[in-house]
């Protein structure tokens, strides 16, 4: 089977602290690419979190997230180390916070002294999450967005395979399947410092526009990936928004894509229950 590199997920072992990462203590959490069929336990576990979803069953739902769970690519500084695996979760899925109890120490904030009245509105914001209730609306909406990311169609494992996240998308365009739905609309990076876009899917089309640095952002416009009829190459259609936007057919091999949001789920040993180990935040 085709290995495919996450690049969040390789960016996941710079942020996990250790202990963290569930089955692996992540040391290694790249693997490969696998049908969520597959994995016939994972597939049990997730239509019982279904399941929960539409009970609204938040208490039941708090036992089944690990102790230890993690955040990956947490840019928004949400995730704080001395609180419980649920207050974590809460941070990006308000319907499982709760009100602190007196007895739960982690409960007992410090007193923050930012700069400004703007860092002490963050940090109060950020602590509250699992002390204060979440209005309906926003824990209503929460367990929507939760819905929305669990995996359907491909998970990424960790090199042991007790480990899954996703939905795993390809992040090259050579790696997309019809499970995967259309490009169209996808926003993507230029991998080289030198991406040439041409007028047709050939090398023979007339360049159109050449981008010079590496890491542009072009937009998807193909539904996939185009034959070349007389080489090897496979091109995509894309949207440049220069200082004059342009669009043309560049070299599926010389752009590349941000995974999406992922949910991490795996067990502590063979025989232990299923949990929800952690989220890999996407965007770029």
């Amino acid at each position: 089977m085709k290995k495919i590199r996450m690049v969040s997920l390789a960016l996941a072992t710079i942020f996990f602290s250790p202990g963290q990462a569930y089955s692996n203590g992540g040391s290694d959490v790249e693997g490969e690419r696998l049908r969520l069929s597959s994995q016939p336990e994972l597939v049990a576990f997730l239509d019982r979190l279904q399941a929960l979803v539409k009970k609204r069953d938040a208490q039941a739902f708090r036992k089944l997230i690990a102790d230890d769970y993690f955040v990956s690519r947490d840019f928004g500084g949400t995730f704080r180390d001395l609180r419980p695996g649920w207050w974590n979760f809460a941070s990006d899925f308000p319907f499982a916070s709760r009100p602190a109890r007196e007895d739960e120490s982690w409960a007992k904030f410090k007193q923050f002294s930012g700069e400004t009245a703007e860092e002490k509105s963050v940090y109060t914001q950020h602590s509250d999450v699992g002390v204060v209730r979440f209005d309906d609306e926003t824990k209503e909406e929460s367990w929507k967005s939760f819905a929305a990311e669990l995996p359907r169609h491909y998970v990424q494992a960790s090199d042991d395979d007790k480990s899954f996240c996703g939905e795993a998308r390809p992040t090259a365009p050579l790696g997309w399947t019809s499970e995967d739905g259309s490009m169209a609309g996808e926003t993507a990076f230029t991998k080289v410092k030198k991406v040439v876009l041409r007028a047709s899917p050939s090398l023979k089309g007339k360049v159109v526009q050449v981008i010079r640095s590496s890491d542009d952002i072009v937009k998807i416009i193909s539904d996939g990936a185009l034959p070349d009829p007389e080489q090897t190459y496979r091109w995509i259609k894309v949207k440049f928004d220069g200082k004059k936007p342009v669009t043309g057919f560049v070299a599926a091999r010389l752009i590349y894509f941000w995974p999406d949001t992922m949910l991490c789920f795996g067990k502590k040993t063979r025989n232990g229950p299923w949990q929800i180990t952690g989220l890999i935040k996407g965007g770029d």
